[in-house]
């Protein structure tokens, strides 16, 4: 399931309890980092790869969210980096040995192979969640958890009638203190009056 979330509700408090790529009882927590930069930063790049990648880092919006999770998605994206540190190191060894003893130097061609791939699950592997930052701070999750998305739904909006209502008691109770204060001063002016009223 694919949902569009403000950064601002992916607090503590309006995150649910349970896993929000399975939906099944949260017992860790995953942090994930979410970025932006503004597209016309790269228009820099004729000046320089250095200037263009110096201009993103200072310019892109980040944004950290720690996600509940269950310890299926921990041990699934652990598995993930061993995968792809096996198929980046101990397959190109591997291979670079059976090319040696079998006097096959197409098999070291192999090795090279197996090293980009490898490259490309360790680059894959290092996000356990697929979201998207936007400008106004929006975040478009990926493959979230139907249950996840329903129930911050929920908490999201009972923090916002519980915030409503504080603010409705809030404003009731000014609205009471300045009653009572404007009737004390006009107590008080009446009482004034009288006091210096003429007595003939």
């Amino acid at each position: 399931m694919d949902v569009v979330v403000h950064s601002n509700e992916l607090v503590p408090g309006l995150l649910p309890a349970v896993c929000v790529k399975t939906g099944e009882p949260a017992e860790l927590t995953r942090k994930a980092n979410f970025r932006y930069t503004p597209l016309w930063v790269w228009l820099l790049l004729p000046f320089g790869v250095l200037i263009a990648l110096i201009v993103a880092e200072a310019c892109s919006t980040r944004v950290r969210v720690d996600f509940p999770v269950s310890r299926q998605v921990v041990r699934d994206h652990r598995r993930r980096i061993w995968v792809a540190v096996g198929t980046m190191i101990a397959a190109p060894i591997a291979l670079l040995f059976a090319a040696g003893a079998l006097h096959q130097p197409a098999i070291a061609w192999l090795a090279l192979v197996a090293f980009v791939v490898g490259l490309v699950l360790a680059f894959r592997a290092q996000t356990w969640i697929s979201g998207k930052l936007s400008k106004a701070g929006t975040i478009a999750l990926k493959g979230v958890a139907p249950v996840w998305a329903e129930q911050r739904q929920a908490l999201v909006a009972y923090h916002a009638n519980m915030a409503y209502q504080a603010y409705q008691q809030q404003a009731a109770y000014a609205q009471y203190q300045q009653d009572v204060g404007l009737a004390q001063q006009r107590a008080y002016l009446e009482g004034q009056a009288q006091y210096h009223q003429p007595s003939w």
